[in-house]
């Protein structure tokens, strides 16, 4: 008993010796992937300091990283023809780099995390989907590429739009009549929302029904009335713009137009009126750019409401506030509303990446009082239910961003 016993201990040392060879190359079949973690990627349109400094510091943990592996792959190589015993300290050394490298790795994705949620460069678009493609070079390049189209496409309407202005050769007044509110729906709302929005919603800023604002207007002659227009494009067979509705909301750049007589009369409507708040939904956001920088009408504050493409519009939209056309830039934005993404989306993609940008704005915003001089203020509003259900009961959410903006203001 007493010699099994012994032999017992004596091969002990030697099982524990095996186990750790065994680990080890274990390991070593795994050298190429090295248990490192990913190192996101640094995305083109940072500021300038930015984007220099945070490049190099990607290439230089990719080749520190390089340098990992081969040293690993030189120990995978040795192992084999070594005892554990020679190989322990290359072994400790090995786990050494490896710790530290994993550091810097971590530090590295912390900061350009945080970096990409500040830089005031970066398109908004582009900041909330970073979160999703931050590991993943090819998607995220595919995804450049559409932002690349769409920013085009973006200039391209504005071009149109102010070309059609000066056609149309409208005269501007001096002194404007002032409003309390105006809505100027997308490009691609039916002429008879006008009306039912108006019978049936309250100001998310005043609590008063849009129609008792109305009466007080005809029967006081206050500023308290609204005034709510929509450049609807006219409807055609095979209509793309019924489809583009019912897909993601995209309404081609060839469709703009403000030269029909529709559209005439409701721009007859808006120009030449001073808002103390105007609220400019989706793509009619465009459109109010641009008679904002002809001074066809005067603005206080602007609120946008689903802009098709406002989050790439940024530094347009500040350049609003910069020129004193206007005195506040507001956009709320429904993060699982499709037209924000440009592109077709499953719920899934577009609940995953809401969710993945909330994480990062809980971690990095900061609250305080808003810095000199004015900034475009982003006001993110989250999921809520069923989308599909959603969009039947509300279409284009008109009504679930007012709600959003009303819910908003009442919780200050």
């Amino acid at each position: 008993m007493r010699t099994i016993k012994n032999n017992i201990i004596y091969r002990l040392p030697m099982f524990l010796i095996f186990m750790v060879i065994y680990s080890i190359t274990c390991s070593a079949q795994q050298s190429d992937k090295a248990h490192l973690p990913s190192l996101n990627l640094v995305p083109a349109g940072l500021a300038k300091s930015n984007f220099q400094l945070y490049s190099d510091k990607n290439q230089k943990i990719k080749l520190e990283i390089a340098k990992f592996k081969e040293e690993k792959k030189l120990f995978d190589k040795k192992l084999k023809e070594s005892t554990a015993d020679q190989t322990k300290s290359e072994l400790a050394l090995l786990i050494s780099k490896e710790n530290e490298l994993k550091a810097k790795i971590n530090l590295f994705n912390a900061e350009i995390e945080e970096v990409v949620y500040n830089d005031p460069a970066l398109d908004k678009l582009s900041t909330i989907t970073y979160y999703s493609l931050k590991n993943d070079r090819k998607l995220w390049d595919e995804f450049q590429k559409n932002i690349v189209i769409e920013k085009t496409n973006l200039k391209q309407d504005k071009v149109k739009i102010r070309q059609e202005l000066t056609k149309i050769n409208i005269k501007k007044q001096k002194n404007k009549t002032p409003f309390n509110e105006g809505i100027v729906l997308s490009m691609y709302a039916e002429q008879e929302l006008n009306k039912r929005l108006e019978d049936s919603l309250k100001s998310p800023f005043t609590g008063m029904m849009y129609k008792e604002m109305t009466e007080n207007r005809e029967k006081n002659m206050t500023d308290s009335g609204v005034v709510i227009v929509s450049f609807v494009m006219p409807k055609q067979q095979n209509d793309p713009l019924a489809a583009a509705s019912q897909n993601d909301g995209h309404v081609p750049s060839e469709m703009f137009s403000l030269a029909g007589p529709k559209a005439k009369a409701e721009l007859n409507k808006l120009k030449d009126k001073k808002f103390n708040r105007l609220i400019a939904h989706s793509n009619g956001a465009t459109v109010v750019e641009c008679l904002l920088n002809d001074s066809l009408i005067e603005v206080k504050e602007l609120n946008i409401i689903g802009g098709e493409k406002s989050l790439l519009n940024g530094q347009a939209l500040q350049r609003l506030l910069d020129n004193g056309k206007v005195k506040r830039v507001v956009l709320w934005i429904k993060l699982d509303d499709p037209a924000i993404w440009i592109t077709n989306l499953s719920d899934e993609n577009i609940t995953q990446r809401t969710e993945n940008f909330i994480t990062y704005k809980t971690k990095f915003e900061k609250t305080g009082t808003q810095t000199k001089p004015s900034k475009v203020e982003y006001k993110w509003i989250l999921g809520s239910g069923s989308l599909a259900s959603l969009s039947a009961k509300d279409p284009q959410f008109i009504s679930t961003y007012f709600r959003e903006i009303s819910k908003d203001l009442r919780a200050k």
